[in-house]
């Protein structure tokens, strides 16, 4: 499927790669990419054809002509998704911001990517991303403002565990973002509370399945507020 092909790029490629660019130029122009002509896409985007041959071929196809009637069939026979959860605990927290920015690691982003793509037609849009070493200039290179909120996920890591050294500066991440007043929620196993100021939303932890469940429920929640103010 070359929307979740596509929607996975977009999370782990660095933004300064010809692939994020290239799989970015196609997600925002997804609706009528099918129209363009690879001589417009080249200038666009300031590439060689033999790039853009590679990226499609990487994405295993013949041709970049391939990749857009791909995109085209899909997009166009993709029924259209309803969800039946909504929480207004929720809405209060990402009712007046522009965008959703979520931060984990592979295992935990990956039951989550479904929702990238039906997230893109939402009143505010999601962003995906993998941690990064040095997570604050991460949040620089992503524009990160007060505008947005953003949600650390984790389902294998306390927040104990991330202060112990799993995530790099993330006491002087939060402490930062606090100070730019940049909102901002740990969703996963809670070690200790108190230092969290309510800003989190526990991982139920008896067993895996359990974890991944409880975490897709609370973006169900928040797709389903978004849905429904759309309707």
């Amino acid at each position: 499927m070359i929307l979740e092909q596509l929607n996975m790029l977009d999370s782990i490629s660095d933004r300064e790669s010809h692939t994020y660019r290239i799989t970015h130029y196609l997600l925002e122009n997804r609706h009528s990419i099918i129209e363009y002509k690879v001589n417009d896409i080249l200038k666009d985007l300031d590439i060689s054809k033999s790039t853009l041959r590679r990226y499609s071929i990487d994405l295993g196809y013949k041709n970049f002509t391939a990749v857009q009637y791909q995109l085209y069939y899909e997009l166009s026979t993709r029924p259209l998704y309803r969800s039946c959860q909504y929480d207004e605990s929720l809405w209060d927290k990402i009712k007046d911001k522009k965008r959703i920015v979520v931060l984990g690691d592979e295992s935990s982003l990956a039951p989550l990517l479904v929702y990238k793509q039906i997230f893109r037609d939402t009143k505010i849009p999601i962003d995906f991303q993998l941690y990064q070493s040095l997570p604050m200039k991460q949040l620089i290179q992503l524009n990160v403002t007060s505008d947005d909120i953003v949600f650390f996920v984790s389902l294998f890591h306390s927040n104990l565990g991330f202060e112990l050294g799993y995530l790099d500066e993330y006491i002087t991440l939060m402490e930062s973002l606090e100070q730019r007043n940049i909102e901002h929620i740990y969703i996963g196993k809670v070690a200790k509370k108190k230092e969290l100021n309510e800003n989190y939303i526990e991982i139920d932890e008896r067993c895996i399945a359990d974890r991944i469940h409880h975490l897709c429920m609370i973006f169900e929640n928040i797709y389903g507020i978004l849905d429904n103010i759309q309707m």
